[in-house]
This record gives structure tokens, C-alpha cells and sequence, in this order.
């Protein structure tokens, strides 16, 4: 993506993982407002065992949709898919300790940052 200037809208901490895997899974990222990574799938391309090839997005088949999308392996072999993408940014990691009585004091502050 990055030869096109483009990123993923989310990603999990560990960036060493297969674009499959980390659809699959739901993985979540971070962030209040970026929505978890499964929400970024726009349609795919499934091999089933029951009724073999299938398009399925939200316009063709939404319920079906919705379980494949988090399916974790479970409904067949995803061949291909089409995610969002936004454009390529920089992000900033921080990282810092809290005691429990710290995050609790400064939840909502924390969570607006």
C-alpha cells in the first residue's frame, strides 16, 4: 500500500502478520475513534465447502456478510478482498506505565488524547 501512498485505518500492535490472519481474527487496534479493523472490509471473495465460490459484501448478502468478515477461518477459504484504505500517515507511540488507581483517575482524559 505505501507504493500507492495509502495505509490500513487500523492495525493491531503486532505488525508482523498476514492481512488474512488479522482480518479473520477481528482484531481491534487502537484507538477510540478507528473502528475495529473488520469494519474495513468492503467485500470478498469466499470458497465454501457447501456452495463453493461466493461474492459476498453488504449490498449482496449483509448477515452472511457480517459473520464471514470475522468468520476465523470457519465459513471457508477467503481468496481475495477489498478493504478501505485511507491515506498514508505517521503515528506516534506512547508509551507509559499507570498504577489501577491511575488509569482510573484519568480514564476519560486518557481515552480523548
Amino acid at each position: 500500500l505505501a507504493e500507492y501512498n495509502l495505509t490500513l485505518q487500523n492495525f493491531a500492535s503486532i505488525s508482523e502478520q498476514q492481512i488474512g490472519g488479522f482480518l479473520q481474527v477481528g482484531a481491534h487496534g487502537t484507538g477510540l475513534k478507528i473502528p475495529p479493523v473488520d469494519e474495513q472490509i468492503v467485500s470478498l471473495k469466499i470458497v465454501t465447502p457447501q456452495f463453493g465460490p461466493m461474492e459476498i459484501s453488504e449490498e449482496t448478502n449483509p448477515e452472511l456478510f457480517k459473520l464471514v468478515k470475522v468468520g476465523l477461518g470457519s465459513f471457508g477459504v477467503i481468496t481475495e478482498m477489498t478493504i478501505k484504505c485511507v491515506e498514508r500517515h505517521l503515528l506516534t507511540e506512547r508509551t507509559f506505565v499507570l498504577s489501577h488507581d491511575e488509569v482510573r483517575q484519568h480514564h476519560q482524559s486518557l481515552l480523548h488524547e
